[in-house]
C-alpha cells in the first residue's frame, strides 16, 4: 500500500526524504570542513609563535602515537578471528585517548593564543596604575579646607 492516494506519491515521497537527507549531509560536511581548516590554522599558527611549547608537543605526540598504536591494533585484530578481553580494554582506553588528545591540543593552543595575545590586554605604554585610575593625583588636588569653605583669595 502507498502512502498516498495519489499513484507514484510514496515514490515522491521516497526522493524527497532522499534529496533533504543529501542536502543535511552535504551541510554537515560543509561545516566539518570548515571546523577542521579553523582547527588546523589555530593548532598551526600556535606551533609557528610557540614552537619549543612543551604543552604543544605531549598532546601532539600523544596523538600521533595514539593514532599509530589503535591503527597497529586494528591491523593485528581484524587478521586474529577472536579478540581478546584484554586486546577490547586496550582499544577503548586508544579510542579515549584518540578523541581527548586532540581536544586537549586544541584547547592549549587556544589558551596559548590568548595568554600571548593581544586581544585582552591593556594598553600600558608609559602610565601607572594610580594615572590611569585617576584623572589628577590626589596628592595634586587642592587642600581639604578650600574643598569644604571655598577659596581664601576674595
Amino acid at each position: 500500500m502507498s502512502i498516498s492516494r495519489y499513484p507514484g506519491g510514496g515514490e515522491q515521497f521516497g526522493m524527497a526524504l532522499l534529496s533533504g537527507m543529501l542536502t543535511v549531509l552535504l551541510v554537515f560536511l560543509l561545516i566539518s570542513g570548515w571546523l577542521t581548516i579553523q582547527a588546523l590554522n589555530l593548532v598551526l599558527n600556535a606551533f609557528a609563535h610557540h614552537p619549543k611549547h612543551p604543552a604543544l608537543w605531549i598532546p601532539l605526540l600523544s596523538s600521533l602515537g595514539a593514532w599509530t598504536a589503535t591503527g597497529m591494533i586494528f591491523a593485528t585484530a581484524s587478521s586474529s578471528t577472536s579478540a581478546h578481553p584484554v586486546l577490547q580494554v586496550l582499544v577503548i582506553a586508544l579510542g579515549v585517548l584518540d578523541v581527548l588528545a586532540p581536544v586537549s591540543l586544541l584547547v592549549i593552543a587556544r589558551v596559548l593564543e590568548i595568554m600571548h595575545g593581544d586581544l585582552l590586554m591593556l594598553d600600558r605604554g608609559k602610565t601607572t596604575v594610580v594615572d590611569s585610575v585617576l584623572r589628577q593625583p590626589w596628592w595634586n588636588g587642592p587642600d581639604q579646607g578650600e574643598m569644604l569653605y571655598g577659596s581664601s583669595d576674595s
